[in-house]
């Protein structure tokens, strides 16, 4: 099995994972930018997937609030 092969299976297997978590769960890059999202994190946020992917998680953050946001994710 090659590195890139074990790597995207890996991740399949973490987005398996999340899909069957029972709380709304949301996977991003370490810029943030959101990779994955679970049925009921859309079901609650009310956006489709499609709509958040490749998104920084920060859309999801009051307005007010943005500014320390990224703050707090580079800890």
């Amino acid at each position: 099995m090659t590195q890139k092969h074990h790597s995207v299976s890996s991740y399949q297997s973490i987005i398996n994972s999340i899909n069957f978590f029972s709380v709304a769960s949301v996977l991003t890059d370490m810029s943030g930018n959101i990779k994955h999202v679970n049925k009921h994190f859309s079901d609650i946020f009310q956006y489709t997937s499609e709509e958040l992917i490749n998104q920084n998680i920060s859309i999801l953050i009051p307005i007010a609030l943005r500014h320390n946001h990224s703050k707090h994710r580079n800890k």
